[in-house]
C-alpha cells in the first residue's frame, strides 16, 4: 500500500519549508488524503447550546394564575407535560394547566406539607401513601405497584424525587428522638425497581447530623442532591457520591433578623437552584455552588402577592410553577431564543462526503512564482529537525497497531500489524466512483491562478 500520508507528514514537519517544485506533489497528496475521508452522519442534529438559547429575564413575570380544583393548598407540584401537573395537599390532583380543572385524584397519599410525589421518565406518578410506602401509579390511572415497602418503622419517608438522568429514586427520611424531641434525617437512593443503592450521609466525609428533617428533595444537572430542610433552616447540598458540598442558610446580609425557612426547591436547565422562603415571601435563585444570585419572585412581582410554597420547573417550557394556597401561578424568568434553535441543518446525506473529488477535476493551476508561502528558513517554528521528527517510519513500517508500553514512533518492521491490505482501505471512494459536485471551472476552490495565498 502507498504511504502518501506519511510522506506528506514528513514533508510538512521538516524544519525548512517545502521547495516550490514540490508543491504540486504536496497538493496532490493532500487531495488524495481528502478523498479518503468519509463523513458518517450521527443521526443527531447539531443544536445551539443552552447558553445560546436561554437567558434570564431582567424582570420575571407571572404569566397566569390558576384556581386549582380539589386542593386548598398547593404544597407540592410535579410536572407531567406542559398541560398536566400533579398538585397536592391532603390529596394528589392531576390538574389541567390551561383550566385548573381536576383530571384525576389519588385518595390515599401521606397527609403532610412536603414533597410527597414525583414523576418518572415515563410520566408515571410515584408517591408516598398514608402508610409511608412508596407506590407507582401507572399511566392507565388504575394500576398501582409498591416500589418501596415501609418496613423500618424507625425512619419515616417524607419526600421523594425521581432522577430524570438515571431513573433513581431519592427519598428523604427522618426519625424523631422522643426523649430530646429532636430529628435526624438521611437520604436513601433506590433504583427504579426499589432496590437500595446508597445512603447519605454515608461516611466520615459527611456529618452524620447533616439533615434534621428533609421536607423537599431534588437533583441538579451535575448530580448534586439538594434537600430543603425546614427544621435546620437550610438547603443542604451533597455531591452524587454523598459528600457534603455546601449549605445555604439564606441570602446576604447574614445577620438578617428573619430566619431562612426553605420550602419548595427545584433546579432549572442552567443548573440554577430555586428555593421558596416562607419568612421573606420570596423565591430565591442560587448558582450551582450555592452563591445567592437574586430574588426571582417577591411580593412586588405583579401577580404574586402571596407566600410561595411549592415549586416546580418545567424543562419543556422553561416555566416555573409556584404554589401558595389554592391558586397556582405559572411564572417565567427565562427567555427562550427560539430563532436560534432551528438554524442548523445537516448538509450531509448518509453515505455522502464533502470530499467527492476526481483528480482530474481540480484546477490546481499554479505557477512556481505564484505561491506566497510566507516562510523564511530562519523563521519557521517547527520543533523538528529532519532527523528528529516524530515520524520515524520507513515506508514499509506504516499502519501499525501499538502494544501497550510502546511509543508511537518506535516501531520495528516485525511489530507492525496492518489492518489493511492494499486495496482494502476504509475509503469507499475509488477514483472512478467519485461523484464530484463540481464541473471543471466551477470548483469552490479559493485558488485562482495568481491569487493563491496559502499561509501555513
Amino acid at each position: 500500500m502507498e504511504t502518501r500520508p506519511l510522506k506528506f507528514l514528513r514533508i510538512m514537519t521538516q524544519k525548512h519549508s517545502p521547495r516550490k517544485d514540490d508543491m504540486k506533489t504536496i497538493i496532490n497528496m493532500l487531495v488524495n488524503l481528502m478523498k479518503e475521508v468519509r463523513l458518517v452522519p450521527s443521526g443527531i442534529p447539531r443544536r445551539a447550546g443552552v447558553e445560546d438559547l436561554l437567558t434570564l429575564l431582567s424582570s420575571p413575570v407571572v404569566q397566569k394564575s390558576l384556581s386549582v380544583t380539589g386542593v386548598k393548598h398547593c404544597y407540592h407540584i410535579s410536572c407531567v407535560t406542559p398541560d398536566r401537573v400533579w398538585v397536592s395537599d391532603k390529596n394528589i390532583i392531576l390538574t389541567d394547566t390551561a383550566t385548573g380543572k381536576q383530571l384525576h385524584s389519588v385518595e390515599d397519599p401521606l397527609h403532610t406539607y412536603s414533597g410527597i410525589h414525583t414523576v418518572n421518565c415515563e410520566g408515571e406518578l410515584i408517591y408516598i401513601d398514608n402508610e409511608r410506602n412508596i407506590l407507582k401509579l401507572f399511566n392507565d390511572m388504575k394500576t398501582t405497584t409498591t416500589l418501596i415497602k415501609h418496613t423500618d418503622k424507625t425512619w419515616e419517608p417524607e419526600c421523594v424525587y425521581c432522577s430524570p438522568s438515571c431513573g433513581d429514586l431519592l427519598v428523604g427520611m427522618y426519625r424523631r428522638d422522643e426523649d430530646t424531641d429532636t430529628y435526624t434525617g438521611k437520604v436513601m437512593r433506590y433504583d427504579n425497581t426499589g432496590k437500595r443503592k446508597q445512603t447519605i450521609p454515608h461516611d466520615d466525609n459527611t456529618p452524620h447530623d447533616l439533615y434534621e428533617r428533609p421536607w423537599f428533595i431534588t437533583e441538579n444537572n451535575n448530580g448534586d442532591v439538594l434537600v430543603s430542610d425546614l427544621s435546620r433552616g437550610a438547603v443542604m447540598v451533597t455531591s452524587g457520591e454523598g459528600v457534603h458540598r455546601f449549605s445555604y442558610t439564606g441570602p446576604p446580609p447574614s445577620g438578617s433578623r428573619l430566619q431562612f425557612m426553605p420550602l419548595g426547591i427545584c433546579t432549572d436547565v442552567m443548573s440554577h437552584i430555586l428555593v421558596s422562603d416562607w419568612n421573606t415571601d420570596t423565591v430565591q435563585m442560587l448558582d450551582r455552588d450555592g452563591q445567592f444570585l437574586s430574588y426571582v419572585f417577591t411580593r412586588q412581582t405583579p401577580g404574586m402577592d402571596y407566600k410561595p410554597w411549592g415549586l416546580r420547573y418545567d424543562v419543556t417550557t422553561h416555566a416555573v410553577y409556584v404554589g401558595p394556597v389554592d391558586t397556582m401561578s405559572v411564572c417565567r424568568y427565562i427567555n427562550r431564543h427560539l430563532h436560534l434553535a432551528g438554524e442548523t441543518h445537516s448538509d450531509f446525506d448518509e453515505g455522502e462526503t464533502n470530499w467527492d473529488f476526481d483528480e482530474g477535476e481540480f484546477n490546481w493551476d499554479f505557477d512556481e512564482g505564484e505561491f506566497n508561502w510566507d516562510f523564511d528558513e530562519e523563521e519557521t517554528h517547527s520543533d523538528f529537525d529532519e532527523g528528529e521528527t516524530n515520524w520515524d517510519f520507513d515506508e514499509e513500517e506504516t499502519h501499525s497497531d501499538f502494544d501497550e508500553g510502546e511509543t508511537n514512533s518506535d516501531i520495528d518492521e516485525e511489530e507492525t500489524h496492518s489492518d489493511f491490505d492494499e486495496g482494502e482501505t476504509n475509503s469507499d471512494i475509488d477514483e472512478e466512483e467519485t461523484h464530484s459536485d463540481f464541473d471543471e471551472g466551477e470548483t469552490h476552490s479559493d485558488f485562482d491562478e495568481g491569487e493563491t495565498h496559502s499561509n501555513l
